[in-house]
């Protein structure tokens, strides 16, 4: 699948019928669709590894933001619902289509934008 076809693909979730249970938080069907389409489980790891932060585990409502340079490395940051910082995270090179990604870490599942 191109990159403006999984765009398109990943606008077209809505809410979710199933959820699945990963350690600490559920996974909505739009990120199992986007984690399994870009090969990206590791990004749901990097998400997860966060949450023993003290900072991070108390906060209701995160974002999940996965930003690229031109080089394809770059930071997995979580803020709250103000941008507070909560976590940041390093990303050596990786082979994720998009230059950026945001995911929303509520209501203890994470989901795409769109799904909120």
């Amino acid at each position: 699948m191109n990159t403006a076809d999984l765009k398109h693909a990943l606008n077209q979730f809505r809410g979710t019928a199933q959820y699945h249970n990963r350690a600490t938080f559920k996974l909505s069907e739009g990120v199992i669709f986007l984690a399994t389409e870009t090969k990206a489980f590791w990004l749901i790891d990097a998400i997860h590894s966060q949450q023993n932060k003290r900072s991070v585990k108390k906060a209701p409502f995160q974002l999940c933001r996965l930003v690229l340079n031109s080089k394809r490395e770059g930071a997995l940051r979580i803020t709250d619902e103000n941008n507070q910082d909560l976590a940041y995270q390093k990303i050596g090179y990786t082979d994720f289509p998009f230059d950026q990604i945001t995911l929303y870490l509520a209501g203890n599942v994470l989901m795409l934008p769109s799904e909120y």
